[in-house]
């Protein structure tokens, strides 16, 4: 073992929404270092992510025929050479619960700058669309 990292993170989870707070680096060390705990490290690789889904049953226990969901997360927020927004939304056809097709898009951006973390360029993003089968059981 030459080196060991400690991270840290939270999880709220509900039934139609989801937020999660991470870091990587809260401490770390090495064989010929003594573990260093560092707010520096902490701030640069924190990420905080949310997800919107809409329910898979209704209230009888029925199959949605569509099911929606998106995500945002603002990744390493403290870092200014790493710092990016990630977006992304689904649309899912549930054909039975272990088939679906799922229409996907995605959204990807680095931000130097904090104060730009909420806008968009479509020029300095990468976008990404996805058509996804999900065929469990046959």
């Amino acid at each position: 073992l030459s080196s060991v990292t400690f991270g840290v993170g939270i999880l709220l989870d509900y039934r139609w929404f989801k937020m999660g707070v991470v870091s990587d680096q809260l401490a770390y060390g090495s064989a010929e270092q003594s573990l260093v705990v560092s707010m520096d490290s902490l701030l640069k690789t924190l990420d905080w992510g949310f997800s919107f889904s809409s329910p898979t049953y209704d209230d009888a226990n029925q199959l949605h025929l569509l099911k929606f969901q998106g995500a945002l997360d603002f990744v390493n927020l403290g870092s200014d050479t790493d710092r990016e927004l990630k977006l992304g939304i689904s649309a899912k056809l549930q054909l039975l619960p272990t088939w679906s097709v799922s229409l996907q898009l995605g959204y990807r951006e680095y931000k130097p700058e904090s104060t730009d973390l909420l806008k968009f360029s479509l020029a300095r993003g990468r976008q990404t669309l996805a058509l996804n089968a999900q065929l469990d059981t046959f």
